[in-house]
């Protein structure tokens, strides 16, 4: 596993010192089942796949738990996740989608693990909070193509598809709710 949880020295002096997780052992708890939860929903999908997992499961992410996230569940940097309040509304869907983030993966792949692991959280990708993470990592046709690591999304039909190559494999999944035109200039 490459999950690993920040450390805080315990003591000092001659006698030497150790060290102990800033988390406790119930949000340890927590987040090791969150984190299994995913990797399972996420192997056992045929769209994410066994390719996915294996990358979410071999990259390095440290967790920290905290109070400072800015009045959200959570905040990431890099690899890094600071875990504030896993009670709070949708934080498992926002902690998936961290978890994909910090695996070095797409803003688009982590919406897709969001809607895919976690359908009654935010539906609507564009009435998200972080709606315009999405974009980040991504590579695009004409601005309706959107290429993630795992995922193709066409932004005119909101069909989302496995990724083949550099082409759209089998569908995902189809939503009204993915559908967005933009101008052919860029993001809006």
């Amino acid at each position: 596993m490459a999950l690993s949880f920040t450390q805080h020295s315990t003591g000092g002096g001659w006698a030497g010192g150790g060290s102990a997780p800033n988390c406790s052992d119930q949000q340890r708890t927590a987040v090791l089942a969150l984190y299994e939860n995913l990797k399972t929903c996420i192997a056992g999908s045929s769209c994410l796949g066994q390719a996915m997992r294996d990358r979410i499961d071999s990259s390095p992410v440290e967790i920290d738990c905290g109070t400072n996230c800015g009045g959200a569940a959570l905040s990431r940097s890099g690899s890094k996740i600071t875990v504030c309040d896993l009670r709070a509304n949708n934080a498992n869907l926002y902690f998936a989608r961290a978890i994909v983030r910090a695996a070095g993966l797409s803003g688009l792949d982590s919406f897709v693990v969001g809607a895919t692991c976690f359908p009654g959280g935010v539906a609507n990708p564009i009435g998200d909070p972080d709606w315009n993470t999405m974009k980040d990592g991504t590579s695009n046709q004409n601005n309706i193509l959107w290429f993630g690591y795992f995922v193709v999304w066409n932004s005119e039909t909101g069909q989302v598809f496995r990724r083949d190559g550099n082409n759209a494999g089998p569908l995902c999944f189809q939503s009204n709710d993915w559908r967005h035109v933009y101008p052919r200039g860029g993001w809006v």
